[in-house]
């Protein structure tokens, strides 16, 4: 029987994402592990996450250890790891966050033999080489001082600096003096006395059964390192902005502008995250959103807008960018903050209400394509401390949320006079 290709598929009115929660298994140092099995994966991923938090490393400097930890150790040089690690088809990254930090092992399983002593040496044992630092240290700054002439870098820079201050940690920003002033010894002592004594914790995922977790555990039982310590949540606090500033970033030569509006807003629970993605999603999270409409459709100021959340451990910023013509920047803003009060003022249609479910719904499935993605999405997740079934009752939710919960949402969220404004371009 052929399918009917003129009779689209019925819409799905409620779904709830179904997956297994992972196991938790305590080393014999007390390193804790959380495994997503899949026995039908090749392939084995761990991810050792540390300690890297901008709160707990000075500056830069878990940025740099975590880059130096592949380019020599004890036994081996750069050039000899790259080569052992290409001939199993080995991929090694490493990922540093304003949270934590973290080094990621992706191979076979019938390597993992072979390349978990690799891994155990490159994460405990790496030299961090003056050599590798010097040319690592000049290509920072080469970069700084190119992205300096790109306004949607420095607006990225002044708007996290507007909403946390300077001095916090999520809105502290690097300069130049502060790449120069790296030393090797400084490194090496935050990396033994600091990242390694704060513990560490293991997301595996793929085709990992009793014999690749004991292969890990035995690796790491001996060497002192303990369970993960991330700072308390009073940590995390910052101090209180004023709301409703505006900033802007003078850069030569640039022929657009580039936009920044939102605030911090702390987000908690599958019902609130529901609620505040679909409003967010119909404003300005896909291409059929309003602001999209709106700004590139409408007008053409943009090729491209969007809004959305940015996550971090204990708290959430809420923004909406785009790059503009400098002749239409001040415009586009006035735009934007129209869309905002429309959306506070009037309820979305039940159609364009139930498209943007449908998007959502559709996207998250997606996001869940395959067990490694499970682990990468229930990661943040559990460090914060949240429910596993979190994901599972924020879908279930989606279908629930209301057009008269989407005006509320804008309005207690987006009040326009709480939100803060930067502007990168040339006057």
């Amino acid at each position: 029987m052929h399918p009917d290709r003129i009779k689209g598929p019925g819409i799905q009115n409620t779904f709830s994402l179904q997956f297994p929660d992972p196991e938790i298994r305590t080393g014999r140092n007390g390193i804790q592990s959380y495994i997503f099995p899949s026995v039908s994966a090749e392939t084995v991923r761990i991810e050792a996450v540390f300690d890297g938090s901008a709160f707990t490393s000075p500056k830069l400097y878990a940025s740099y250890v975590f880059d130096l930890l592949t380019r020599g150790t004890k036994n081996r040089d750069a050039y000899t790891l790259n080569n052992l690690f290409d001939y199993y088809g080995t991929f090694i990254s490493v990922d540093v966050q304003k949270d934590y930090a973290s080094v990621v092992l992706f191979t076979l399983k019938k390597f993992l033999p072979e390349v978990l002593p690799l891994f155990r040496e490159i994460l405990l044992e790496s030299t961090l080489p003056q050599d590798e630092l010097g040319l690592l240290v000049t290509s920072n700054i080469n970069k700084l001082k190119i992205n300096k002439h790109k306004t949607d870098y420095m607006a990225n820079r002044a708007f996290q600096a507007l909403l946390f201050g300077e001095e916090h940690p999520y809105g502290r920003m690097a300069e130049a003096a502060d790449h120069q002033a790296v030393k090797q010894e400084d490194l090496l002592h935050f990396y033994r006395e600091t990242l390694l004594k704060r513990g560490v914790s293991f997301f595996i995922s793929g085709n990992v059964g009793e014999r690749e977790y004991k292969l890990l555990d035995d690796l790491f039982a001996d060497t002192g390192l303990a369970p993960l310590q991330l700072p308390d949540k009073s940590a995390y606090q910052a101090p209180a902005q004023e709301k409703g500033k505006c900033s802007f970033e003078q850069v030569d030569g640039s022929v657009q502008h580039s936009i920044r509006i939102g605030k911090v807003a702390p987000l908690s629970g599958p019902l609130e995250m529901a609620r505040t993605s679909v409003a967010n999603i119909l404003l300005g999270g896909y291409f059929g959103s309003r602001l999209m409409s709106n700004l590139r459709e409408k007008h053409g100021f943009t090729y491209g807008v969007q809004s959305g959340w940015q996550t971090f451990r204990f708290t959430h910023i809420w923004r909406v960018q785009t790059e503009v013509g400098k002749d239409v920047a001040k415009k586009a803003t006035e735009e934007i903050f129209n869309e905002i009060r429309l959306l506070q003022q009037e309820t979305p249609s039940a159609e364009e209400l139930q498209r943007v479910k449908s998007y959502l719904g559709g996207n998250l499935v997606r996001r869940f394509e395959n067990v490694h993605s499970l682990a990468t999405i229930q990661k943040p997740l559990i460090l914060k401390g949240e429910a596993p079934d979190f994901y599972r009752n924020f879908s279930a939710e989606i279908y629930n949320v209301t057009a008269e919960q989407v005006r509320d949402v804008a309005r207690s969220y987006w009040d326009t006079e709480s939100l803060s404004a930067v502007s990168a371009g040339a006057e």
